[in-house]
Formats: C-alpha cells, structure tokens, sequence
C-alpha cells in the first residue's frame, strides 16, 4: 500500500482548516462585544459573580422591601437575589473572563460546532462531503446568530454534537461527561437523551453510559439544590406555565416553514433522499430533531421572528447529516447514469459546486433580516446607559426594563430598577424621600403599561430628552414628587 498522506497535507483537511478559520473570523468581526437587555445581561452578570466565586447578586437596597430594584433574569429566594438561568454557559464565560475574551466563547463554539459536523460526516459519507457539509454548517443563518450573540445556543449545540462524535469514537466517559455539560448549558437538551437512548439500547451501552452521565447530572442536581432548594428545580421557576397548548399548531407552522427557508430548500431536500431506506442511526435523527420541534412547539415564547429558531440550534445538526447522505446518494446516482467519465466529472462537479453555494442563499437571508451582520451587537445598550448617566446627577433613580441591568455595569453611579414591576412607585417615593432625583426610560413596547402611565402620571412625568434608538427613539423622563409641581 502506499504510504498516507500527512494529515496537514491532505487537500480535505486544508480546506476545512480554512474554512473553519474563515468562519472563526467572520464570527469574530460580527461578536457582541456589549451587554443589555435580558438574557445578554442576565448571563454576563452571572459569569461575573462567578468569576468572585459567588452565586448572588447584590443591590443598594434591600430586595424584599423593593423588589423592583432587582433586574431581570435574577428573582429572590429566601433573602437571595439568586440567576434564573443555567450555571453552564455562565461558567465558561466566566472563565473567559480571566482574560478578556468572554466575547469570543460562542465565535469559538460555533467553529468548534462545525469541526464536529466535519467529523460526523465524515463517518457518515467521504471527507469531502463532510467539508462541504461543515462550510453549510459553519454560515447557517442560526448558527451564525448564535455563534455572534452572547447566547447560551450554539454551545448548547456543541454540547451535543461533541457528545455523539465522541460515542461515535467509543469514548463514552467523554460524551457522558459532554451530553451532562450540556444539561448544566441548557436543561432541555434532555430532550436528545430520550432518542439518543434508543441508541444506547441498541448497542448495549445504555447502563454503562448511564453511570457516566450521572457523574455530571449528579453535580448539577447539587448545584440546584444548593440554590433552590431541590435537585429537579431550576432557575425556571414556573417552566409549566409557559407550556401551553394553544400555541402550538401556529409554532409549528411556524419551525417547519423556518427550517425550510432556513435550511435552504435543496438541503432540506437532500434529507428526505438521505432518509429513505431508514435505519436507526436514520430515526435517531428525525427523532432528535423532532423532539425540539414538539417540544418548543408549546412553548409560549417564539413563533414571530427568524431567530426563535435558535430554541431548535441544538437540533438542527441532523437535517445536515441526512441531507449530507442524500447528497451522496444523489452524486452516486450520477455516476451510474453518465458512462463518460469526462461527463461523469462535469456533472459531480457541478453538482459540488451548487451544493458549495448554498451559503450565498444564507447570507442573503441574514442580510435581508436586517439584523444578522451586524456589527456591534448591543452598543445601543451601552450608549443609552452612557447617555442617561450624563444627564443626572449621580445616586439618582433611573427606571427601564431593558436597560435595568445594562445601567449596573456601564453606568455605576445610578441605580436602576424594573418599571414596570409593581412596586416600582414605592421605590421612587423612597427616591425622594432620601432627596434623590428620579427618571423614567419609557421602551415602545411598554409605553402602554399600567404602571408605567401610573409612574408618568402620579409623578408628573417630565420629557427631557429622546434617545436615539435602532432609527427611531426612547423618551427619557424626569420624575417629580407627587405633591409639587415642576
């Protein structure tokens, strides 16, 4: 035989090295790189009480007297300002943080994701397919979402497709102690252990594996046990009431219509080809997916913009691996139909090259959304903040619900609280009484809230100033006591 290749010589790898470093950069230049709202807030806050080996926030007022004070993404238990959200992702970019790079944990899950699609396929099919499939993978509109945003998604995602690769290899300590990672990530990627268990069944590895899982499984029921009380509860503290029925036949609509505009029509396509003649490893894909399709298909958030497609991210690796067998199975049939080899050439090759322009079609989406290549994520939440602070003296009172907690970290020398909670008119009575100002942040999707018209009409809401935003604008008011008169 011949002697191999040097793995850095193979045309295969060099490619995919190149593409994965192409897309590591893309990623790169369109991070977020600032924090606001909910979810961005909520995640870095956690990462940085992490980072002082602490679990609970702190405010300058004592929470159970004004609850108002707290930002979203945290809620108070017993006396503790405790994070709603997984200790997972918060982990990692706490880690980050030890060198300012926290912005660049999902940019490198999202080129990681796509090592392992390579890998996969690879298994699946040929290397080249795999590098094809890697470059789809790699600028899939969702991906590139959640390999920008500082969002718990694509890790979600790597999670689950660095376990498989790894039960693929047979290292089931490693895919047990990756898959239980990825619970501590997000908890309903529990959602692919109940597939993923056929599979187990099958091969006779459902105990073994079972005991390794429980090594991780096992800290993070400590760690919910610990913060709230009970090994099964979470951060979601009233998950059910957010699983509803009457959600659920337009969200589905609405994930099928997605994953096919999403996907493209021609990979989409290419998987149903990949799926027929079905096998287990088939079924576990259909069922991998479908299981989070079902699943967010309750779910009472979601179903109106693109990127809610991001619940499915950690699902949407399957489709790719059929329609990477489809492929396969449509070039092959081009080879028997063409007896000229020079033909049999032309038409592979074409067909390589329509495949290989598919990402074209995903930018082309991204960039009709308007809101995917993007640069600066989030530097609205920065200027706000930035913007208010300048205009109040300091110790002064500033009310939002978005930017309640991107004001604690860009601008320290406010304090913040929710105005739309109820308490929110007890808090800025307290403002005054200690001979504080007080100001109001009214957002367009809350400006017909009823406290919010409470706050502005019991306190004589005074406008100052818009503030630029997204091409439109926040009015920003000044809050006078309810017994004198600017």
């Amino acid at each position: 035989m011949p002697p191999s290749r040097p793995f850095f010589r193979d045309p295969a790898v060099l490619v995919l090295s190149a593409i994965l470093g192409f897309a590591f950069i893309v990623y790169v230049i369109y991070r977020q790189s600032y924090i606001g709202a909910c979810d961005w807030y909520a995640y870095y806050e956690q990462a940085r009480l992490f980072g002082h080996g602490r679990v609970a926030l702190t405010t300058a007022l004592p929470p159970e007297t004004y609850p108002s004070i707290v930002p979203l993404g945290f809620f108070l238990i017993d006396g503790q300002l405790l994070p709603q959200y997984p200790p997972g992702f918060p982990l990692l970019l706490a880690i980050a943080q030890w060198v300012r790079l926290e912005f660049f944990v999902t940019p490198l899950a999202g080129a990681l994701s796509a090592l392992c699609v390579f890998h996969i396929v690879k298994d699946l099919t040929d290397r080249w397919t795999a590098v094809l499939y890697a470059w789809l993978w790699a600028f899939f509109p969702i991906v590139v979402s959640g390999s920008t945003s500082l969002m718990s998604d694509i890790v979600a995602a790597l999670c689950l497709l660095a376990s498989y690769l790894f039960y693929l290899r047979k290292n089931l300590a490693l895919s047990a102690l990756l898959l239980g990672f990825g619970f501590c990530v997000r908890p309903t990627n529990v959602l692919y252990l109940v597939p993923f268990s056929l599979v187990l069944w099958r091969d006779r590895r459902l105990i073994r594996y079972g005991l390794w899982l429980s090594l991780p499984v096992a800290c993070y029921a400590l760690y919910n046990y610990a913060l709230y009380g009970a090994p099964w509860r979470t951060g979601y503290v009233a998950m059910s009431e957010d699983l509803i029925t009457e959600v659920f036949r337009q969200h589905l609509g609405f994930y099928a219509l997605q994953t096919v505009l999403q996907c493209s029509p021609l990979v989409v396509l290419l998987a149903f080809g990949g799926f027929t003649r079905p096998r287990t490893e088939k079924i576990f894909f259909v069922l991998w997916f479908a299981a989070y399709v079902l699943f967010y298909s309750f779910w009472r958030s979601g179903g109106d913009r693109w990127w809610w497609t991001r619940f499915l991210l950690p699902a949407f690796a399957p489709i790719f691996f059929l329609s990477a067998i489809g492929f396969v199975r449509l070039r092959d049939a081009l080879v028997r139909k063409f007896q000229v080899p020079l033909v049999q050439r032309r038409a592979v090759t074409a067909l390589y090259v329509v495949i290989a322009l598919v990402p074209i079609y995903y930018t082309a989406f991204g960039v009709n959304k308007k809101d995917l290549w993007v640069r600066k994520k989030g530097i609205v939440y920065y200027q706000v903040a930035k913007q208010t602070e300048a205009l109040v003296p300091p110790g002064s009172y500033i009310g939002s619900v978005e930017f309640a907690g991107s004001s604690r970290i860009y601008s320290p020398g406010v304090l913040t609280f929710v105005s739309t909670h109820g308490n929110a008119p007890v808090l800025i009575e307290h403002a005054f009484n200690q001979g504080r100002e007080a100001y109001l942040i009214v957002e367009v999707w809350n400006k017909d809230d009823a406290i919010v018209r409470q706050i502005l009409t019991r306190f004589r809401g005074e406008k100052i100033k818009d503030l630029p935003w997204f091409g439109g604008h926040l009015p920003f008011y000044k809050l006078y006591p309810a017994a004198k008169t600017p």
